[in-house]
């Protein structure tokens, strides 16, 4: 019997064993204090673990992604000024129509 070795996340082993199909190879966790293999029913091959490590890939790339979009989205900070001169340049405007209208 052959045995993969996963790096990942707790969360990734917990997708792993969740979408793992019967199979020939049993996976062990390298990053726990002793190797524990999954249970009979959570087995899979050389093959699959490979596509689910892929997916997993997938899944980090569209999260960097996500980061990278949420990054550019302006702060409270910045929001609260442009508010600020937007209503101080309303203001002004509106005085001096006015201004422009008594004299």
């Amino acid at each position: 019997m052959v045995y993969v070795t996963i790096l990942a996340s707790p969360r990734a082993r917990a997708l792993i064993r969740l979408v793992a199909p019967r199979g020939e190879t049993r996976v062990t966790n390298e990053q726990s204090s002793s190797a524990i293999t999954c249970a009979d029913e959570h087995t899979f091959t050389l093959r699959q673990a490979d596509q689910a490590r892929g997916d997993l890939y997938a899944i980090a790339d569209d999260i960097e992604f996500l980061k990278v979009q949420l990054a550019r989205l302006p702060t409270r900070k910045e929001l609260a000024h442009l508010t600020l001169l937007a209503a101080l340049t309303g203001s002004a405007l509106v005085l001096a129509a006015i201004e422009a209208l008594f004299r």
